[in-house]
This record gives structure tokens, sequence and C-alpha cells, in this order.
């Protein structure tokens, strides 16, 4: 993709602990240009729950509508909260979903804090090569935001051969947030 013509949706997975409805996700960002996008900062607030499954399920369809070459398509999952609220979709029929779409050349991250990642991950069909935990405070965001920053413009500069070739080691071995003290699922 050209600079400038990389698309974003930002889509929490939240729901309400108070109202018990399902609001497995607002859009907040909806197939902007990088280029456009401001801070989030503010735009969304923690609400209790975690539908992981479902809100993930709701962006791949999004992203689906409006593909082109599945080399392209990197899907980000960054969340602070495991699942523990979805009601359409089941880890077995996201799991399926989303090794579907890694064969066809899609790369998918997974980001996590409060949580072993790499568990929660896997149980996404995501490699550990593209799974990081974080601290959930200053630095650990600030390193994560660093490394996400560094591996998206590495993608980005990658042909779509060197994409698939790379797609179950986004990170390229190094993991900025993973330095950060308490992120390591070993610390």
């Amino acid at each position: 993709m050209a600079p400038g013509r990389t698309m974003v949706n930002r889509i929490p997975a939240q729901t309400s602990k108070r109202s018990f409805l399902p609001r497995p996700h607002d859009v907040i960002i909806d197939r902007r240009p990088l280029d456009a996008v401001t801070s989030i900062r503010d735009r969304f607030a923690p609400r209790g729950l975690t539908p992981l499954y479902d809100a993930t399920a709701r962006l791949l369809d999004r992203a689906e509508a409006h593909r082109g070459d599945p080399a392209d398509q990197l899907v980000v999952i960054l969340t602070d909260g495991m699942e523990n609220a979805s009601q359409e979709w089941t880890r077995d029929s996201l799991f399926r979903r989303i090794s579907k779409l890694r064969a066809q050349g899609w790369t998918f991250v997974f980001l996590g804090a409060n949580q072993d990642s790499y568990e929660a991950g896997s149980q996404m069909a995501m490699p550990s090569g593209n799974v990081s935990n974080f601290h959930p405070d200053a630095a650990g965001v600030a390193a994560m935001t660093t490394g996400l920053s560094r591996t998206v413009g590495e993608w980005r500069r990658k042909s779509r051969s060197e994409r698939r070739r790379d797609g179950g080691e986004f990170w390229g071995g190094k993991k900025e947030a993973e330095e950060v003290t308490g992120s390591h699922p070993s610390s």
C-alpha cells in the first residue's frame, strides 16, 4: 500500500456490567486513512466486560467487506481484558475464521495486558511471533506503542510475498513491550 493509504478501524470490545446489555463494540474510527487519524485519548472508556471474540468477528466482517489483497490486511488486537462476555462467537469458531484468513495471507497481531497473552493469542490462532504482553502502565504502554509503530512501519515496507513469508514473525524477534519489567510471562 502507498503511504497514506493505510485504512484504520478502531473498535473496542466492551460491555457494561451495569446494564448487562451487550455492546460488543463501538466504531470509533471507520476506514480512515492512517495519516488522518488523531489521538484516541478520551474517545472510549472501559465498561467492565470483554466480548473479545464477538468484537473481533465484527471487525473482521467490516474488514472483509472492504478488503483488497489478503497480504495487505493487518489486524492488531490490543486488549487489557480476557474474553468473558461473547454471545455470538466461540473460541473455536473464531479460531477457524482467523486460521482461514491467515492461510490467505492476512497478518494478525495480539497485544495483551493483565493476562497471559501467549495463551489468549494461541486460542485465537495467533502464532507466538505475533503476540506480545505489555504492562498496563505509562512505561508499558509507551514501550508497546513504540514497538507497534516500528513493526507496522517495517510490515508496510515489505512486499506482499515478504509479508506472507513473515506472517508468523511480526515482531521480528524484538518485543519492546516485554522489555519493560513485569510484561513477559516469565517475569
